[in-house]
């Protein structure tokens, strides 16, 4: 497979699209546009792609958007072809309709054609002076498009990564017994996902990429199917844990993923890598998967997103203590406490508190010696295909 550069400029679009508005906003005034667009014909379906429109009140179309009647007006005069089939001819400048459209083609550094800006001019008499002046000053107006041609060929890139694992499966599951310290059997089991070496990322990077470019939901599915597929046929009755993303949990496609598993052998690990966006939408969707008898575990409380209010919120039935805070469990009695407060609130509302990182024997006397049951780490087992005791 072949990978995508992580430095690429994804993230430099966003400030190149700002940047754009603000420019282009200027010349709509400086010219007397009504409505100033900048946008590219998209494949071979003649749909319009609008980067960016510019009128009193509409500041902002994202990439991706398709801009029905303004944009139609711009290209309303044309003939021009989808970019890949333009000939040399297509970059000459458009005549000014007689309702005042003006046009102009807009290329990149190397001239190749990137699209047409134009618009609505208030004046349509005066339209084919503003066409001269908009085709002079439309190359430093429009000088940022390379960064964000490089963004899109970025993005279709790293698409075709993430679909090409999705089609070749190339990733296996692998199983972490999450272990009850009373009586050294199996919780559960947390279904874990590791890429070939091939893909050439490790799974939170290649997660991470998906997501900027909208198939984060997607590769998750794919690897809770994966686990679940796998669980099945190894543990039967054994309760197993996926993780995923407040996406993946609102997604409509993750029901029929779980329909033909027992809900409760299923437990979802909630992964934040953002803060929540929606907690009453999020809180609605957990409680139908709980009514169904699913059970909630928010994995690295007390790191990154996880606030006391995600937990209050969600009512989780499971809190996973970041193995970053139980690292000192043995030699720090101020984590310990603060173990002991967590294990407090999970006798009080019925949730079962599992602490990650254990290694050491010292860790569990400690863990037993304030109550802790559930644990989580090398020293109980590694991620392995097949990993179950007792």
């Amino acid at each position: 497979m072949q990978q995508p550069k992580l430095d690429d400029p994804m993230e430099i679009g966003v400030a190149v699209r700002a940047q754009l508005d603000r420019v282009l906003g200027r010349l709509r005034q400086d010219l007397g546009f009504e409505t100033l667009l900048l946008a590219r014909l998209a494949g071979g379906e003649r749909r319009i792609e609008a980067l960016s429109v510019i009128d009193g009140s509409r500041t902002d179309l994202h990439v991706g958007h398709i801009c029905a009647v303004g944009a139609c007006d711009v290209f309303r005069a044309t003939s021009f072809e989808p970019v890949d089939t333009l000939s040399a001819g297509a970059h000459k400048p458009i005549p000014a309709s007689d309702d005042g459209v003006v046009a102009v083609p807009v290329t990149l550094s190397d001239q190749r054609l990137f699209g047409m800006l134009g618009g609505r001019v208030g004046a349509p008499d005066e339209a084919t002076r503003i066409g001269r002046e908009l085709q002079g000053r439309a190359p430093l107006a429009c000088v940022g498009l390379d960064l964000l041609f490089a963004e899109d060929t970025r993005k279709q890139a790293v698409r075709g990564l993430v679909r090409s694992v999705i089609r070749e499966a190339a990733f296996q599951p692998v199983f972490q017994p999450v272990a009850d310290l009373e009586s050294g059997q199996d919780f559960y089991l947390e279904g874990l996902t590791r890429l070939d070496a091939t893909v050439g990322y490790t799974v939170p990077d290649l997660l991470s990429l998906a997501r900027r470019v909208g198939m984060g939901a997607e590769l998750e599915l794919a690897f809770i199917r994966s686990v679940l597929a796998a669980s099945e046929s190894r543990f039967g009755h054994v309760p197993v844990a996926v993780n995923l993303s407040e996406e993946t949990l609102l997604s409509d496609r993750l029901a029929p993923e779980i329909a033909h598993v027992q809900p409760e052998r299923v437990i979802f690990e909630l992964t934040e890598h953002a803060p929540v966006r929606d907690y009453p939408a999020l809180r609605e969707k957990v409680a139908q998967y709980r009514a169904q008898g699913i059970r909630i575990a928010i994995d690295d409380t007390g790191a990154g997103y996880t606030t006391l209010r995600h937990i209050l919120d969600l009512k989780p039935d499971i809190l996973k203590l970041d193995l970053a805070m139980a690292a000192r469990v043995d030699t720090d009695a101020e984590a310990l406490a603060l173990i002991r407060f967590l294990q407090a609130y999970g006798y009080a509302t019925g949730t079962a508190l599992v602490v990650e990182g254990i290694e050491r024997d010292a860790q569990v006397e400690a863990l037993l010696a304030v109550g802790v049951r559930y644990a989580q780490g090398f020293r109980i087992g590694r991620p392995e295909r097949s990993q179950m005791s007792g």
